[in-house]
């Protein structure tokens, strides 16, 4: 769907399906009764592909179109879609009671090739709209990727720097001098208290 692209998809399907239709209304003129029930299977087999094309570019469009608004534009689609299975029925006798077998099908083919011409540039232009959001969205992926490794590198690049700080703090030569110098004039202290202590017993 990619390649070929959502609104060629939405437009064959479009052409198939009224295609269809007009065949159903010729198939009135096929006398032999095999060749009938062939011909007609394959029309049905056609319909059914084009249904299915359309319905399958539309939901995507809708997805990519409404992302805010996707379960309400579907809900509307599924609405419009239970009012033509209800309206459906009664249009098809209308028509036919008027206009024979080839009626119902011949208005509903040319209603669908209309659609076709009228709906072309519509869907042209949601086909430039998803464009821009998708070359929007990779924009945007783009910069949260730089701003990501941007501050990984800077919290790795910090890193080092603490871990050596800490390092200098815990063994500065300062700090283990300090240390030295205290233990040094509590030993001395106490040989100056012991050699009191021998003065004294000395001097009794």
């Amino acid at each position: 769907m990619m390649s070929f692209g959502r609104s060629n998809i939405t437009t064959v399907g479009m052409i198939v399906m009224g295609a269809s239709m007009i065949g159903f209304a010729i198939s009135h003129y096929i006398e032999d009764k095999n060749t009938f029930i062939v011909f007609t299977l394959f029309i049905r087999f056609c319909q059914g592909l084009a249904s299915s094309s359309i319905q399958t570019s539309v939901y995507s469009i809708i997805t990519i179109v409404y992302p805010d608004k996707m379960e309400r534009v579907i809900g509307y689609i599924e609405a419009t879609m239970g009012v033509a299975l209800v309206v459906g029925p009664l249009f098809g006798s209308v028509a036919f009671y008027f206009g024979g077998y080839q009626a119902p099908f011949l208005i509903l083919g040319t209603v669908f090739f209309i659609f076709v011409f009228l709906g072309r540039s519509n869907i042209k232009n949601l086909e430039r709209v998803i464009e821009i959001q998708k070359d929007t969205e990779q924009v945007r992926k783009e910069i949260l990727n730089k701003k990501h490794s941007n501050s990984s590198f800077h919290s790795n690049e910090m890193e080092p720097e603490a871990y050596n700080l800490m390092v200098v703090n815990e063994s500065s030569p300062s700090q283990s001098f300090d240390s030295k110098s205290i233990n040094n004039s509590k030993a001395d202290e106490e040989n100056k208290s012991k050699e009191t202590v021998v003065f004294a017993k000395i001097s009794i």
